[in-house]
């Protein structure tokens, strides 16, 4: 999330201010090696929960029909394509196919 972030700040800012969420400046500001997780269980899965939760609104904006096609072609971006995942309690595959088309599957 940092990384696709970083990248659209350069490449789309105008774009990215419209999309973002003024939280996401501090949740992504640090490199996730700087940053040290909760300790109980339970935060660990709301934080987690809020991870995938934002990078799912990301990917709704990118793919959005009002947003610029090439958004999808910006690599920090498209290393989220093609990956599982697991996000709380649901797994989740994303599969960018043909012309960077999105395919969700939540598989509970």
């Amino acid at each position: 999330m940092r990384a696709a972030l970083n990248a659209l700040a350069v490449v789309a800012p105008e774009w990215l201010q419209t999309q973002s969420q003024p939280e996401w400046i501090e949740r992504y500001s640090e490199r996730i090696e700087d940053y040290h997780l909760p300790t109980s269980d339970s935060r660990r899965e709301q934080q987690a929960q809020r991870y995938g939760d934002d990078g799912w609104q990301l990917l709704d904006a990118i793919f959005a029909t009002t947003s610029p096609g090439w958004l999808r072609q910006v690599p920090a971006v498209e290393i989220g394509c093609d990956k599982s995942g697991f996000n709380n309690t649901t797994t989740v595959r994303v599969v960018c196919v043909g012309a960077r088309k999105k395919k969700f599957h939540r598989l509970a």
